[in-house]
């Protein structure tokens, strides 16, 4: 009898709920194993749900084809000749490639799966694998790479504007971040304190920010950290 993963009768207009997103872009599913039944009737079932499928039949050939772009997440097999799935998982950010992951494996290897989730996967399922369950694990895959990508986006637009800074502004910038008033920047400047108003005006502008409060979220949100540098 064929599992929920091997059936080759699914009618191709079945698209369960549960791996649909409300991005226009469909996401990606890259599948990496081994064994290629399991490979055919991933990207055969995935397909079936409207996914773009790229299938590798070994961790190398997968590396080979980085780097990826758009949104999207892996299914990797645990168990591979060569390089095993947690090996390519360790190989990734080298390759700079940064989306979830789904383990795969043929037995329910605990210490595995504890590395495996120790290393922020988004979850290890034992083969066979229910369709249900897989759907709902992959759209929670795409809901964290969503989030990342909107992170990342968020970090990349702030850092375009710490960049706007003149050198002059980004010390004042780094004092107010301290917690600084006015007068103290000044002093610790060497310039008169109507001067810092003029530049902190300019630097909250060019910040786009409403408030020091807000202003200290965004600095955060890029990984600006200027407490290091506090006397």
């Amino acid at each position: 009898m064929k599992t929920d993963l091997q059936r080759e009768d699914k009618p191709k207009e079945r698209q369960p709920k549960d791996a649909q997103s409300s991005h226009p872009v469909n996401p990606t599913a890259y599948v990496v194993d081994d064994d290629e039944a399991m490979r055919l009737s991933l990207a055969r079932l995935l397909r079936s749900a409207n996914w773009n499928v790229e299938t590798f039949a070994s961790g190398s050939e997968f590396l080979q084809r980085a780097p990826l772009s758009g949104r999207g997440c892996i299914l990797l097999d645990v168990k591979m000749p060569g390089m095993d799935g947690l090996d390519l998982y360790e190989s990734m950010a080298d390759a700079g490639i940064s989306l979830p992951v789904i383990f795969l494996s043929g037995n329910s290897d605990i210490p595995t799966s504890v590395r495996a989730m120790k290393q922020g996967a988004v979850d290890f399922l034992v083969k066979p694998v229910e369709e249900e369950v897989l759907f709902k694990v992959m759209a929670e895959a795409i809901d964290r790479h969503d989030a990342e990508l909107a992170a990342r986006h968020d970090r990349e637009r702030i850092a375009s504007r710490i960049a706007q800074l003149s050198a002059r502004e980004l010390e004042v910038l780094k004092l107010v971040l301290l917690g600084h008033l006015n007068k103290e920047i000044g002093f610790a400047l060497g310039i008169a304190e109507k001067t810092v108003k003029v530049h902190r005006s300019r630097v909250m502008e060019k910040m786009e920010a409403g408030s020091v409060a807000e202003l200290v979220h965004m600095c955060d949100s890029a990984g600006m950290d200027v407490h290091r540098e506090k006397t």
